[in-house]
């Protein structure tokens, strides 16, 4: 989520990115974007706007790159804007099931850093929780920080692992079994363990 662009204007250059970690592709025609104040944008998209699965998608306020900050937008929505300070992200489906949401709260947990976009760690975890967000470290050409259309880059994993995600100095089986129950969902990894 950039909600706070310094390359350029808020008005040009807020974007969100959505993923797809299922294993069907999402059509996110007619969902509605909203907050809770009512500021809301039904996605229109007549001949759909499919998303693959494990395919990123960015959701723009301009999606001309000359204004926005050099962004490849995939789709641009109107009358929903994201504050730099407390705010939600809500998408839900026309019915009113809520399909995704997060509630950030001006770095309090959540990062909040001008122009540099807020990523979370993993696509499967809890978007919900500001623990799993860090600020993108990869810098665009613009000078701002994200990854627009692409896995995130964040601070918390700029070391590669060595496997060893029980931590006990030995690389062995034990850390075989110890990712074959995160992968089942069985246990939890910490951000250290899933770098």
């Amino acid at each position: 989520i950039m909600q706070n662009p310094s390359a350029v204007s808020d008005i040009y250059g807020e974007w969100i990115e959505v993923t797809n970690i299922g294993d069907n592709v999402s059509d996110l025609h007619g969902l509605i974007l909203h907050e809770d104040d009512g500021e809301f944008h039904t996605i229109n998209a007549p001949g759909g706007l499919f998303l693959l699965p494990e395919e990123f998608m960015v959701l723009g306020i301009n999606n001309d790159n000359s204004q926005n900050g050099g962004i490849t937008v995939d789709y641009e929505y109107s009358n929903f804007f994201l504050s730099n300070n407390w705010d939600e992200v809500i998408i839900s489906h026309p019915s009113g099931t809520i399909i995704d949401q997060i509630s950030y709260d001006n770095g309090i947990s959540f990062p909040d850093e001008s122009g540099m976009s807020m990523a979370l760690n993993s696509p499967i975890n809890d978007n919900s929780l500001g623990e799993n967000w860090a600020v993108s470290t990869h810098q665009l050409p613009s000078g701002d920080y994200g990854t627009p259309g692409a896995p995130n880059v964040t601070e918390g994993c700029t070391a590669t692992g060595n496997g060893d995600v029980n931590t006990d100095g030995i690389l062995n089986v034990l850390d075989l079994v110890s990712i074959i129950q995160f992968i089942l969902g069985e246990i939890e990894f910490s951000q250290s363990q899933l770098c």
